[in-house]
């Protein structure tokens, strides 16, 4: 259900308080990090990251209510980590690798599509299941289960390495181009 994907998890919000607008005119939304803690329910757990710019408090999705309430500030759109927060109160090592396959110039969802497949393959060679999921735009992410053995920094890694290989296998394909 819900909480194997979001449980534990510190939550970004993407936020639509006046509506999302409609086809001709969409309403632009906008993103929510840091909780204001005075107007948060104190039954909401939290979870604090120090960022360069400074701390942000991030509601942890551990429950329906907490949805229901997202979901009453407008948060329609809701982004997690990879990781998640321990019972001890620290973050863990990544439990899930997110591949984000997005079409370029000349390029549609029917790439994205090949190249899931592609992936798919690979990955189930080094004995990782991988599902496809929408990305909510014009892409598809796949998502393949680790085992919490391998660091964050570990699974970057071996994304990046990944991409590169398949840019040189496929370069009509594939482009690897990893911002973030």
């Amino acid at each position: 259900g819900w909480s194997a994907h979001a449980a534990r998890r510190p939550a970004t919000r993407k936020r639509w308080p006046d509506g999302v607008g409609s086809d001709g005119e969409p309403r632009s939304p906008f993103f929510h990090k840091n909780l204001d803690l005075k107007s948060t329910p104190d039954w909401i757990e939290t979870f604090t990251i120090n960022h360069a710019e400074g701390d942000n408090v991030y509601p942890l999705i551990n429950e329906p209510a907490t949805l229901v309430w997202l979901g009453q500030l407008a948060a329609l759109e809701l982004h997690v980590p990879q990781w998640r927060v321990g019972a001890e109160g620290r973050t863990t090592h990544p439990d899930r690798l997110v591949l984000d396959l997005d079409p370029g110039e000349g390029a549609g969802l029917e790439h994205c599509i090949q190249l899931a497949q592609l992936l798919r393959e690979i990955l189930q060679g080094v004995g990782l299941e991988s599902v496809p999921v929408t990305s909510g735009s014009k892409g598809i992410h796949l998502y393949a289960r680790l085992d919490g053995t391998m660091s964050s920094e570990a699974a970057s890694d071996f994304a990046r390495e990944l991409a590169r290989s398949l840019e040189g296998m496929r370069p009509d394909l594939v482009v690897s181009d990893m911002k973030r």
